[in-house]
């Protein structure tokens, strides 16, 4: 068990040398991932950590975290440590508003609100990452689905046109976040994280196919 304290902190500079290359975490949650985050990131909020680190990582996987606070750093590293993730490097000190300030680059991807996508539905792929009885139970129509801990491994086979913006949604929003990060990992640049998700979307009583 990682032990509170002993995380590493690395200014912005010491911390974009050693991450480069390496599994990068960035703790917050998803609008302010969208809004800005290291490239090449994962995006996987504080209280997921203990769910899907592991689907991203392993034990023999060096971790770097760019979290909210700088206090946030030794509560994802102790829930990293839990999943057996214990090679947390470092955090970066100051939390991701030093690396903002900082005028070093900056990655964003860009969120959607469910009436806004409803009324240009054709203009978007979809992907719903969520568990497969939540797809089942219903869907916007026309979704793709591959659950969020799987869509790394199998992107390739879910076809989607890297010319046309995609929309990834979930329950709410965090699992998307993770999605997204993923798809610009992988090169995609029109991403979209759908905003309230399948809640929001259901309360407004749009469109559902099962």
């Amino acid at each position: 068990m990682i032990a509170p304290g002993v995380v590493e902190l690395l200014g912005v500079e010491g911390f974009a040398e050693e991450s480069e290359g390496e599994l990068v975490i960035d703790t917050r949650e998803p609008e302010a991932y969208a809004g800005g985050h290291i490239a090449e990131s994962y995006s996987i909020w504080l209280g997921g950590l203990p769910v899907f680190g592991g689907w991203l990582g392993d034990e023999h996987s060096p971790v770097y975290l760019a979290t909210d606070r700088e206090g946030d750093v030794d509560t994802a590293a102790m829930h990293l440590s839990r999943i057996g993730i214990d090679k947390v490097r470092a955090g970066l000190a100051g939390g991701f508003g030093r690396w903002r300030s900082s005028g070093r680059g900056i990655q964003r991807a860009a969120t959607l609100s469910p009436r806004e996508l409803s009324v240009n539905l054709d203009d978007y792929q979809l992907l719903d990452v969520r568990e497969v009885d939540e797809f089942d139970g219903g869907h916007i129509p026309g979704a793709l689905h591959c659950f969020v801990g799987e869509l790394e491994s199998r992107l390739e086979h879910l076809a989607l046109k890297r010319g046309c913006p995609v929309v990834v949604t979930c329950g709410v929003g965090h699992r998307a976040g993770i999605g997204i990060s993923i798809l610009q990992r992988a090169g995609y640049r029109q991403v979209y994280n759908l905003l309230g998700g399948m809640s929001a979307w259901t309360k407004l009583e749009l469109p559902m196919a099962k």
